[in-house]
């Protein structure tokens, strides 16, 4: 996408053609004819039972209504609408998709509320957690642990608008005044201002008690190495590294934001504060040195809150939805390999949370297996963001 960041870098001819481009493209998409101009000739032939618009722009909605031939189409939405840049472009798209998938309920209501004439299309389907596969990448080495009493991590991307990153600094500082010295807090993620952060916790002198180690591909080891996770956001659909954290047993310390319930149960997957360095701080040192915090967790509902309340819902919400259209899913183990087998020849994807078959009912009530062994993966078997089911459509 061309921005008003690549104009302002650009030096020369290079910021001529950039800005052509730009007029021809804001005329273009003025006129209708971007998206039919850029997508000419990009349809996918095949007719699919469903279609879901993974990623969360324009073109993705383009392309899944109008180059994707299936039965039902569906929007998946990842974001808090109050907190998202300008979201009108999609409006002229949002009535064309049979259900529209929300990350959690403060998200759904959100979009609920904007889109009120549309409401009954909105549906909360939570993201899926990989329950196995999390413990294992998490008993991965860490190159580059300090030895440290307590260990403190955040996993977030470097953006002070949402995110806040900027806070921790303070909150070190408040942590070093309050009597702990002994610790040490990795923050992985990269972002607009990771240089920023990092020159913040130089200036004010507690740089030695943070290690700032950018993005890592498996955060998952600094997570299950700590004490506790901090979360410092005024936003989240629906964090990621909050259940990962419970699923590793690390109680997770999160500033208030919208929909934050859904993810914390206060004081027993988690604390909740007001999003101040010195209320974060406080947290932090009463979890650290007060044991009957750590005992009043109960850690063995966090396991079995994610896996009933997690991947399992998800999968039931997405269910209801295709029982709508005549489909029932039902789980079909087959062993450790997971298929993507909707059509006619299957492929090993990866290893996955769950394993399904679809059946498709009859109107006499007579239940016939389409396929088995097969795999319900998002977003493994998606092609630019669309995410593609393959099957036998109701009635065929």
């Amino acid at each position: 996408n061309l921005t008003k960041k690549h104009l302002t870098q650009a030096r020369g001819i290079n910021r001529i053609r950039l800005m052509f481009i730009g007029f021809l493209k804001k005329l273009a998409t003025k006129l209708h004819i971007w998206y039919p101009t850029v997508f000419c000739g990009s349809s996918i032939r095949e007719r699919f039972d469903v279609v879901i618009a993974f990623r969360q722009c324009e073109p993705c909605c383009y392309f899944a209504l109008k180059k994707c031939s299936a039965v039902n189409k569906m929007l998946f939405v990842h974001g808090d609408i109050n907190f998202m840049e300008n979201v009108s472009s999609w409006d002229k798209y949002l009535y064309q998709f049979d259900i529209i998938g929300c990350v959690s309920n403060n998200v759904c209501l959100g979009f609920q509320d904007r889109y009120s004439s549309l409401s009954n299309k909105f549906r909360t389907i939570y993201n899926l957690f990989d329950i196995k596969r999390i413990h294992e990448r998490a008993l991965q080495p860490v190159e580059d642990l300090r030895i440290a009493q307590f260990i403190i991590t955040t996993v977030s991307r470097h953006d002070n608008a949402f995110k806040k990153l900027d806070i921790i600094p303070y909150v070190c500082r408040y942590l070093c005044e309050m009597g702990i010295y002994d610790y040490h807090w990795y923050v992985v993620g990269d972002g607009p201002d990771f240089e920023y952060n990092q020159q913040i916790a130089e200036d004010i002198n507690v740089a030695k008690y943070l290690s700032f180690v950018g993005e890592k591909e498996n955060p998952l080891v600094y997570i299950k190495a700590s004490d506790v996770t901090v979360l410092t956001s005024v936003s989240e659909a629906y964090p990621m590294v909050v259940k990962e954290s419970q699923i590793l047993g690390v109680p997770v310390i999160s500033t208030r934001y919208p929909g934050v319930e859904e993810t914390i149960k206060q004081g027993v997957s988690g604390y909740i504060v007001e999003p101040t360095a010195k209320d974060i701080a406080k947290a932090i040192v009463r979890y650290l040195t007060d044991p009957s915090l750590k005992n009043n967790l109960d850690l063995e509902y966090v396991g079995k809150e994610n896996n009933a309340l997690g991947s399992r819902r998800m999968v039931e919400e997405f269910i209801k939805d295709f029982e709508a259209y005549g489909y029932i899913i039902v789980e079909f183990n087959s062993g450790n390999r997971r298929y993507f087998s909707f059509n006619e020849n299957p492929k090993v994807i990866e290893e996955v949370m769950y394993l399904p078959a679809i059946v498709r009912k009859e109107p006499n009530g007579k239940e016939e297996i389409i396929e088995k062994g097969i795999e319900f993966s998002l977003p493994s078997a998606s092609v630019g963001g669309i995410f593609l089911v393959y099957g036998q459509p109701v009635g065929a």
